[in-house]
């Protein structure tokens, strides 16, 4: 029925790095894993991955300058200690494998096969959330009969869950908008810290400054019906901006739902 707006991050194409691994046989991991370790991976990286029947350990990236150096100088101490014997390799450069690595941590399906696919990561552990999806139909028909005349988001109903705490339709007032409306009666009526806690139910989109007075207002979720050319939510996701010091879900009405109104 309703759909979360992606965030940036979840949107973005997976980005790669280059990092250096080397060649290990399995007996000689854990002897010498303490030393491929002189460099912190980023958490989502893995250590170790499989390769043609033995292991490749990955023991830096490169970000800011090419540590290949570094590398040679670790790979040669290692092999001075016994490390690849196992492997028959005389030149400690040749223990040395280029590979690509992902930058960023997969937030998504589609982006952890694809991080994975490259190299060992860790997905986030975000968890999709569970819509009481009863409750969402009664806002989501209330908003319906109600006149969303196209100036702002046409009708607004502010709830606590379980029921409508202000329901409001646009005005040709510059301060009559709905959202700007419904936020000011419930901070009059001290329900809660301003929406701390609440959803908003909206026809479309907002203009720019009602999804702002959202932001202020500490809305908890906002579900919308239409989406608009350029929307303050589905074109800036104005709601996840990180420089704010709130941001708030929006979920979008799916397009192949029966009775969406436009």
């Amino acid at each position: 029925m309703f759909t979360r707006l992606k965030t940036v991050e979840e949107e973005r194409e997976v980005c790669i790095l280059k990092g250096y691994a080397v060649k290990t046989s399995r007996l000689d991991t854990k002897r010498f894993l303490r030393l491929m370790e002189y460099r912190r991976l980023p958490k989502h990286i893995k250590r170790i991955k499989p390769w043609n029947g033995d292991l490749l350990v990955l023991v830096d990236i490169v970000e800011d300058g090419d540590p290949i150096n570094d590398v040679v100088n670790l790979v040669a101490r290692m092999v001075e200690r016994g490390f690849g014997s196992e492997l028959s390799f005389d030149d400690p450069v040749s223990l040395i494998e280029t590979v690509s690595v992902p930058k960023y941590q997969p937030l998504t399906d589609a982006q952890y096969i694809e991080s994975t696919a490259l190299w060992p990561c860790i997905r986030s552990s975000r968890t999709t959330e569970e819509l009481n999806i009863e409750y969402i139909k009664t806002m989501i028909e209330e908003v319906k009969t109600r006149k969303n005349a196209p100036i702002c988001c046409g009708t607004c109903i502010i709830a606590d869950g379980k029921r409508a705490l202000s329901i409001h339709e646009d005005t040709d007032n510059i301060l009559g908008h709905s959202i700007l409306k419904g936020i000011e009666e419930i901070s009059k009526a001290q329900i809660s810290y301003l929406c701390t806690g609440l959803d908003a139910f909206i026809f479309r989109e907002p203009c720019l400054s009602c999804s702002m007075a959202l932001v202020h207002g500490r809305i908890k979720r906002v579900f919308c019906i239409n989406r608009v050319s350029k929307g303050a939510f589905s074109s800036l996701k104005i709601n996840y901006n990180r420089s704010l010091n709130h941001r708030y879900p929006v979920y979008f009405m799916n397009e192949d739902y029966g009775d969406k109104p436009e």
